[in-house]
Formats: C-alpha cells, structure tokens, sequence
C-alpha cells in the first residue's frame, strides 16, 4: 500500500538515488543540498512510500497566489499504478489549504505521458515557451485553477 508523506532528512538518501536515477545531468536534477535546502524551506516536497521504499516525490514552490509544481517524478517500477496522481492530488490539497487559487507547471512539449497526466488531472495549457529547455525542446506552461 502507497502512503504520502513529507519527506524530511531522514529520506535524504533515498530522494537523492531516485534523482539520479530519473533524471541524468543534461536535464539538471536536483542536487543533495537543494533537496535539504528543500526540506527545510517554505514548499512542500512529499513523498510516496511502499513501506520504506520511496517509489516518488513532488516538490512544490509556494508563491502569493499559486503553487508551482517544479519536479515530480515516480521511480520506474513503480509506474502506472497511480502514484504521481496521488502526489499531484495530495500537493494540490495542501496549496488549496494555504489558500492558494492556482497550481501552475511546465512540461517538455514532447512528454506525452506527463501531458496526459497533467490534462486527466485538470491542468490546461496557458502557452507554450519556445526552446525552453537546455536541449532546446519546447515547454508547456500548465496551469489548474483551484476551488
């Protein structure tokens, strides 16, 4: 059974082999001193756990009127069972508790499967940001509007 938790330094460990595994140097993930920095700040990074595996993460921004989504990522054995909707929904339950109207993203154009996600879940497109990324691949900017 997958729990959502705040991850907290304990987790460091694991949140930072996860990066490393999902993410290689050319999309620049996260490093071990900004996932503490992280822990410790004004955002909410959550974790899903099976047992004392941590199969995913989100990590949240909190700005004045909206949550910004800036990394969410599921360990690849554990996908396709519903994870990262459990992190989008239990973040977007905390931003509407601070009392936030909008959870905004940016996704790569050509990630398909996260674009699915982010539409099954409410997200619409706001406009797109050409050669946002490093690569040169085009951005979405998603946002959801929050009730």
């Amino acid at each position: 059974m997958i729990r959502i938790e705040r991850i907290t330094d304990r987790h460091l460990n694991a949140l930072c082999e996860l990066e490393e595994k999902l993410f290689d140097a050319s999309s620049f993930p996260l490093s071990r001193r900004a996932f503490s920095y992280h822990i410790k700040g004004k955002g909410i990074l959550l974790g899903a756990f099976e047992g004392e595996t941590l199969a995913g993460y989100i990590l949240v921004f909190m700005y004045t009127k909206s949550g910004r989504v800036y990394s969410l990522g599921v360990a690849p054995e554990f996908r396709r069972k519903g994870i990262a909707s459990m992190l989008m929904e239990r973040a977007q339950e905390i931003v509407m508790g601070r009392r936030k109207s909008t959870l905004r993203l940016e996704v790569r154009s050509d990630n398909l499967q996260a674009r699915k996600l982010y539409n099954e879940l409410g997200f619409v497109i706001e406009k797109t940001l050409p050669a946002y990324y490093p690569d040169g691949a085009d951005g979405l900017k998603m946002v959801k509007t929050l009730s």
